[in-house]
């Protein structure tokens, strides 16, 4: 396909975005200028089953607060601030359940280490 080697050919294949500067494959790898970030790659698991159990309790804790915070605290009360901290709490919680179902932690990613 359009002459690329066969080494391009199953890059492309599995994904791979490389640039049209980029005649062979290139050892250097993201880090290199003729490679381009692949927003289709998948997550690559960065946590064990501690830290995933961890994750899905928290999780589970902060949209289950949230929601009983939306319900007797913010509801009604015509404040932002209260629903800002509601709507932290939710979004917290369901990212956290993210990354427990997805094994993939965030704060990992970023090249941080955590103690689970």
């Amino acid at each position: 396909m359009l002459g690329l080697s066969a080494e391009q050919e199953r890059l492309r294949r599995l994904g791979t975005q490389f640039s049209a500067l980029s005649t062979k494959y290139n050892p250097g790898g993201p880090k290199s200028m003729h490679w381009r970030y692949n927003v289709l790659m998948p997550l690559t698991c960065n946590i064990d089953s501690r830290g995933k159990a961890a994750r899905l309790i928290y999780g589970i804790v902060l949209v289950v607060l949230g929601i009983l915070l939306a319900w007797l605290w913010a509801a009604g009360s015509g404040s932002t601030f209260r629903w800002i901290v509601t709507v932290i709490c939710l979004i917290s919680g369901a990212v956290a359940i993210f990354e427990a179902r997805a094994g993939w932690c965030v704060v990992r990613a970023m090249g941080f280490k955590t103690p689970m």
